[in-house]
């Protein structure tokens, strides 16, 4: 072969090396990334129509959960219930000329309370205990504003002591009732 053959077979070498290496190599690459984009892309787009399409039930889900927590904590025993409950008691004795002596409910049933999660619509009962002292008119007024509540479902017994010889005016009054938790038997 000539030299001239071997020149131009060399230059033709150069320009393939040349044009492999400056066009057709960055092209693949440039291409083989966009197929990767592309992929990417098409799952991205399939992650987004999975959750597209499971958004209706997951709404109606959370929205059912909702529901159920709201209605369980609707049910919950609150402490905060028995000391609403004690303080309105406490206003009535007040204001009725009696001087509680001692406010207590059963604590075998708060610790009941407690454990229980009531599904039904069915309100929550305590048995309260309240010892009083003051004149016998004032605790018949006070036993018939108990009445009134809207919490109070019935006296479990009910029980005048007479005052000491100093004072014959005073008396104990012992009281026990059935009372309703919760915002339905509390008056606002």
């Amino acid at each position: 072969m000539s030299r001239r053959s071997m020149a131009y077979i060399g230059a033709g070498l150069a320009l393939i090396a040349i044009w492999f290496f400056m066009i057709y190599a960055p092209y693949c690459q440039d291409k083989e990334r966009q197929l990767s984009s592309n992929d990417n892309a098409l799952r991205q787009l399939t992650d987004f129509d999975n959750i597209m399409s499971g958004l209706p039930s997951f709404l109606s889900v959370s929205e059912d959960l909702e529901a159920t927590r709201l209605d369980v904590v609707s049910h919950l025993y609150a402490k905060t219930d028995i000391i609403e409950l004690f303080d309105h008691l406490e206003q009535i004795a007040y204001k009725g000329n009696l001087k509680p002596l001692e406010i207590s409910p059963s604590i075998r049933e708060l610790l009941y309370m407690n454990t229980l999660i009531t599904t039904t619509a069915q309100p929550l009962f305590v048995n309260i205990d309240m010892r009083l002292s003051g004149g016998y008119t004032d605790c018949g007024r006070f036993i018939q504003t108990l009445e009134q509540t809207p919490y109070f479902r019935g006296i479990n017994y009910c029980r005048m002591i007479k005052g000491t010889s100093d004072n014959r005016h005073a008396l104990s009054l012992e009281v026990s009732f059935r009372a309703m938790l919760g915002h339905l038997g509390t008056t606002s």
